[in-house]
């Protein structure tokens, strides 16, 4: 039994990992990327499952749409909302709206 009661997945058919088991803290040196990374798995935690055969379409199926968001709409608000938790710390990136900077990233997982 997994946790939240969940039974474990066929292994034939569909694949599971513990995000936080598979991304280990790394060594110090490391880029700052993979410290984030582990981090972020660390403190959200869950569980990753993906259908071994590619095309497969029989693991999974749709049992309800609870909602439709426009994806450039829910960023745009996600990306607003966090630079309104700290805007000092975006505000002082060399490039303030370079989401892939690695000042940005420091600023979203300080955030989080």
């Amino acid at each position: 039994r997994l946790p939240g009661g969940f039974e474990p997945c066929e292994e034939d058919r569909v694949g599971y990992r513990d995000v936080a088991a598979t991304h280990p803290f790394p060594s110090p040196g490391t880029h700052p990327y993979f410290f984030w990374q582990a981090n972020l798995a660390a403190k959200l935690g869950g569980f990753w499952y993906t259908p071994f055969r590619k095309g497969e379409n029989k693991s999974w199926r749709l049992v309800e749409t609870q909602g439709v968001a426009n994806a450039t709409c829910q960023k745009e608000l996600f990306l607003a909302a966090l630079g309104q938790k700290d805007p000092s710390c975006f505000g002082g990136c060399p490039q303030p709206t370079d989401i892939g900077s690695d000042c940005y990233i420091k600023c979203v997982y300080h955030v989080l």
